[in-house]
């Protein structure tokens, strides 16, 4: 499994942290139109996560697993001769 695949998911629950963190600071400041709009948003957005976490997942367990040796860039492999 590789980081790369739950990258979108991090993202998705990074969004809507903020969101939550940006509507909880216009409660604080009277803002309630605002939070309530941000608030719903988020909440939307909160509704894909499930989802997301299930893609990421598939889309990590789908992915090559990354060698152990990486290929040398000075040494590249010689071409083969010879039957195929």
């Amino acid at each position: 499994m590789t980081g790369r695949s739950y990258a979108g998911f991090a993202w998705l629950c990074a969004s809507v942290l903020f969101l939550a963190a940006l509507a909880l600071f216009a409660y604080i400041r009277n803002a309630h139109g605002i939070c309530s709009a941000v608030l719903v948003v988020g909440f939307v957005l909160s509704l894909h996560l499930p989802q997301s976490w299930s893609n990421a997942r598939a889309r990590a367990h789908r992915a090559e697993p990354q060698s152990a040796i990486a290929p040398s860039i000075s040494f590249p492999e010689q071409p083969r001769r010879g039957v195929r």
